[in-house]
């Protein structure tokens, strides 16, 4: 008989988030090239946590770019 694979458990290899899609509740004009600006409405891909506490990271129109965590909901 065989056995399965061991999968790696959770400890010792943390598990990101998948990105995911988020919309813009409110606009934002940004204010470093490191951020992304947007109007109301505006949709971005590949949304995840940022190492920057109260912001998240996605992309725009094939820009990436940090968006304020408090701006957008996830969809």
């Amino acid at each position: 008989m065989f056995s399965a694979p061991s999968s790696p458990s959770s400890e010792s290899s943390p598990v990101s988030p998948p990105p995911r899609q988020a919309r813009a509740r409110y606009a934002c004009k940004a204010e470093h090239d490191s951020e992304l600006s947007f109007i109301a409405g505006t949709i971005f891909e590949n949304v995840h946590p940022s190492r920057e506490p109260g912001w998240l990271e996605g992309t725009l129109d094939g820009k990436k770019g940090l968006i304020p965590e408090n701006y957008v909901e996830f969809v």
